[in-house]
């Protein structure tokens, strides 16, 4: 069973409290495979694109031999972009066949000809993962501005899917998928906190669009700030898809309790364009 991460508080004296490392494998997972092979990948928590755990799967059954915890990402906001369904995620197991088949709303409801919440629990447990990351969207979606509620209404299916599925020992952490100009927005983080707080989740992981590895001072106070903030719900909080010196920052000021990005990839995120470390 996944454990909760410890707040990056002061220890004890004479205790130290290290960050949570999670590695996404991401497009190089052949050279890590490689480095894992020759014992030079000390990893103890991975994320594994949906999209990718079948190419993936001996590196990942190695990484399970070893007591590394495995982290599902499950895609479903590159499927809902029009500009990125027809990428990599097209392979995830629920992807709706056809290069550019958008995986709408209509999906995540309850009553839904196809169930991807339990398609994602079913995948979950045949493959014995610790933790999956709950099907969420980008909230700055200009098409649809409803993913907060349908995501937060799949969180809690997905929990019920995976007890019902002999998944009881399967996590769940939620990614939020936010511009960071809307996390700094007071009353933005105060909808996040209250819509939040009595979700079956252990972890909350933030994946800020638009932060750049050279972001300035201003920009990095705000969002360093929001991150305190955003505390409030009483969990840990992984900063996704951030390395540079904002990720940097925010460890350094003990804001989060991890990060997970790739090696040399995956370190910076923006949901406008179809680029790496994108959604």
């Amino acid at each position: 069973m996944a454990q909760k991460l410890p707040f990056s508080s002061a220890p004890p004296s004479g205790v130290v409290s290290p960050l949570a490392h999670f590695i996404r494998l991401g497009e190089a997972h052949k050279k890590l495979s490689d480095l894992h092979a020759a014992g030079r990948l000390p990893a103890s928590r991975v994320v594994i694109d949906a999209s990718r755990f079948r190419v993936q799967k001996e590196l990942i059954k190695s990484l399970q031999n070893e007591g590394a915890e495995i982290v599902l990402d499950t895609e479903v906001a590159e499927l809902a972009a029009p500009l990125k369904c027809g990428g990599h995620a097209r392979n995830t197991p629920w992807a709706i066949p056809g290069k550019s088949s958008v995986l709408g709303s209509d999906f995540f409801l309850r009553d839904s000809k196809i169930d991807v919440v339990r398609q994602i629990a079913q995948f979950a447990v045949q493959n014995g993962v610790d933790v999956v990351l709950a099907p969420t969207h980008f909230l700055g979606d200009k098409n649809f501005s409803h993913w907060f509620g349908i995501d937060r209404a799949a969180c809690v299916r997905l929990r019920a899917a995976l007890d019902e599925l002999g998944g009881k020992g399967v996590a769940i952490d939620y990614p939020l998928i936010v511009s960071h100009v809307e996390l700094n927005d007071q009353q933005v983080r105060g909808t996040f906190v209250q819509g939040l707080s009595d979700l079956p989740i252990d972890n909350l992981w933030i994946r800020a669009s638009g932060l750049s590895s050279d972001v300035g001072p201003a920009t990095l106070h705000r969002y360093i700030n929001a991150l305190g903030q955003m505390h409030n719900l009483g969990m840990p909080i992984i900063a996704d898809h951030l390395g540079g010196l904002a990720g940097s920052a925010a460890m350094a000021f003990g804001v989060i309790s991890g990060h997970a990005h790739g090696i040399g990839e995956r370190e910076r995120f923006d949901a406008g364009f179809p680029a790496e470390g994108c959604c």
